[in-house]
């Protein structure tokens, strides 16, 4: 045990005396411990052992005796009250275990080193700390800060109903939840799935395996998809999309720019408003649009329909299978 006492013999009375370790006997301290509880403080500053009542003084047999004596009582007492654990407003608050810290009514740390701070505040693990009222932090190393829960291990949920659920996840904000491992949200209403997953926004979603969501509304929704820009979409495994209501629902699939669309498996959609429609397709330039298999529009309003068809140049158009118009 780490002594917070000391023992002295006071030659002048002839008796022991228990003096506080915390004491720096003439310097003023500038930090106020919380270790000793009103029974410990009453223990240091008043238990006295007299010796006896004559004038004569003890021999070096009754010293030892004394000491030895007041040392089992002292080291005794503090056993039965733990000065490692702290309760401050204990309305049924509970600190268990060596080092538990409890402030607030129904709060509860009940495991080595935990902290709760708040009503009905829940510490439950080695090293987790509950902060807000109802917050719950129920694993090794999580901290839950506000109506928030954390319960996998060094998990991390900042907010009010903020939910980390997935190991080492983290999410900061209202109503979001991180439940897939190391997966990271920050917003209002947003989620995060999958392991490795960022959801950034309000009500963003990045619900596939390393997948991201940036922006208002955003959603990826394929494994390693990316979404950057308000109700931007990436639907399909690998998909991008950039830009305002940007769309990629094809597999690997690629839209930048606003209200871009890129709807089948390899699809590149570059410019406000083009599309393609086919696998494999091309469509970069304002409004343009390709419809076939590997088909080709470039330019302002380019259109090519036909199957491995290439129009470039604006307004240009073709709907041939394999023929070409407006090359420059």
């Amino acid at each position: 045990m780490n002594h917070i006492y000391r023992i002295i013999f006071n030659r002048a009375s002839g008796v022991f005396q228990v003096v506080s370790e915390l004491a720096k006997g003439k310097v003023k301290s500038t930090k106020t411990s919380v270790k000793l509880t009103a029974l410990c403080m009453a223990l240091v500053s008043c238990v006295v052992l007299a010796g006896d009542n004559t004038n004569s003084s003890p021999t070096n047999e009754e010293i030892k005796k004394q000491y030895e004596e007041l040392k089992a009582k002292v080291d005794m007492l503090l056993k039965v009250v733990n000065v490692t654990t702290v309760n401050i407003n204990p309305v049924n608050a509970s600190a268990a275990s060596d080092g538990g810290i409890t402030i607030g009514s129904l709060a509860n740390a009940s495991n080595k080193t935990a902290i709760a701070i708040g009503v009905n505040t829940t510490a439950s693990n080695v090293s987790a700390i509950a902060l807000g009222h109802n917050a719950t932090s129920s694993n090794v190393s999580t901290i839950a800060i506000g109506n928030a829960s954390a319960t996998q291990k060094e998990n991390i949920a900042i907010g009010n109903r903020t939910f980390a659920t997935g190991q080492g996840a983290m999410v900061i904000g209202i109503n979001s939840t991180a439940s897939g491992n190391r997966a990271i949200v920050f917003g209002e209403d947003s989620k995060a799935s999958e392991a490795y997953t960022i959801a950034i926004g309000h009500n963003a979603t990045a619900s596939k395996g390393e997948s991201i969501s940036i922006g208002y509304d955003t959603k990826a929704s394929g494994k390693y998809s990316v979404t950057l820009g308000p109700w931007a979409n990436a639907l399909e495994d690998s998909a991008l999309a950039l830009g305002a209501q940007a769309k990629a629902s094809g597999k690997y699939s690629v839209a930048i720019g606003r209200s871009t669309s890129a709807l089948k498996e390899g699809g590149i959609a570059i410019g406000l408003n083009s599309a393609t429609y086919a696998e494999r397709a091309i469509a970069q330039g304002f409004a343009s649009i390709s419809t076939g298999d590997g088909a080709i529009a470039i330019g302002d309003h380019a259109i090519s329909q036909g199957k491995y068809g290439i129009s470039i140049g604006v307004n240009s158009a073709i709907n041939n299978v394999g023929t070409a118009t407006n090359i420059i």
